[in-house]
């Protein structure tokens, strides 16, 4: 099995297990802590699941994507009306720079936003599947 079909795998296992047991707690009453971190357990493994189907895209199309054409595109639209907000509309030159100004700064903006989105998702999920894999192998030495 390959490493990333092999993640899938842990994590898909994962999310039954803590899903089955977060119903376990319901229907048994437990605490409403027990049941928050429980619900806070499948919901970082599916995170974590969707992150695996996600990061196969690749960083580059990942901070094209998901970057500069979500949230880059906001900032320069923005931008550019800030910048006409602030400035007035006078001439097309006066036009002609807002833009320049809200297309830089949608793209620079888009381009740092992307990077980090990717790589605070990378981590998350090197932590999750790192516990995953780390129950699993317990699992496998316990029993």
């Amino acid at each position: 099995m390959s490493g990333a079909a092999n993640d899938s795998y842990l994590l898909e296992d994962y999310v039954d297990r803590e899903q089955r047991h977060l119903d376990a707690l319901k229907a048994v009453g437990g605490s409403w802590i027990a049941r928050w971190r429980q619900a806070r357990r499948v919901s970082r493994a599916l995170e974590a699941l969707q992150w695996s189907d996600t990061r196969g895209m690749g960083e580059d199309a990942f901070i094209q994507q998901h970057g500069l054409l979500r949230s880059g595109v906001w900032v320069g639209v923005s931008a550019a009306v800030g910048w006409f907000v602030l400035m007035g509309v006078g001439s097309v030159r006066e036009v002609l720079v807002g833009v320049l100004v809200g297309a830089t700064c949608g793209v620079v903006s888009g381009f740092f936003s992307g990077m980090m989105e990717w790589e605070r998702a990378e981590e998350r999920f090197a932590r999750t599947l790192a516990d995953v894999s780390a129950r699993a192998d317990n699992r496998l030495t316990s029993g």
